[in-house]
């Protein structure tokens, strides 16, 4: 008899739980790889966000990478906020090498955000960057798509890397998909 009565309840679809949550946002899922340090070649880590000159005045709750990233190229997807007064008044006119930023206005789930775009290249390597900075809950958020690198070409054999960077910063976009923000700007 209690094996009949068990059988026949059904419990309520569970929902995953979020792949990252905070007091601002949420990030639903991600099928990147969550790492807790940045080991890209060729260049500095960015700290809590690429265009700060001051990598240590925030923090970076979230790194992915994607799995197929290699010594050749790497694609990234980084979260980082910051709290610094300095920086949050200056959050969507950042300064690079004593230049003002001008990036162009987006919005991301609903939220302002400011949208820029740079690249540095050495010798043989090479970065580049999508970044939305934008306000929210009196912090500087930083959204950033880093995809770097170094030139096939300077081995020997020459190599080859395993994506495109138009289809890293596709699968980085994805990730900017499952973003939602839990308050008002």
């Amino acid at each position: 008899m209690i094996g009949a009565v068990l059988w026949g309840c059904q419990s309520a679809p569970s929902t995953p739980p979020p792949f990252y949550q905070d007091d601002i946002l949420t990030l639903t899922n991600s099928d990147l790889v969550r790492v807790d340090r940045f080991d890209g070649s060729g260049f500095d880590d960015p700290g809590w966000s690429s265009l700060s000159t001051n990598p240590g005045a925030g923090q970076r709750p979230v790194l992915l990478k994607l799995p197929d990233s290699d010594d050749i190229r790497s694609g990234w997807w980084l979260l980082g906020r910051s709290h610094n007064p300095e920086i949050v008044a200056h959050c969507t006119h950042p300064e690079r090498a004593g230049q003002t930023l001008t990036g162009t206005p987006t919005m991301i789930d609903g939220h302002p955000f400011t949208r820029f775009e740079i690249s540095d290249a050495g010798m043989s390597h090479y970065r580049q960057v999508r970044a939305w900075r934008g306000v929210t809950g009196g912090s500087c958020l930083s959204i950033e798509h880093i995809v770097q690198g170094v030139r096939g070409d300077v081995f020997d054999p020459p190599r080859t890397p395993a994506f495109t960077i138009d289809a890293a910063m596709a699968r980085l976009e994805d990730v900017n998909d499952a973003l939602a923000f839990d308050n008002t700007p």
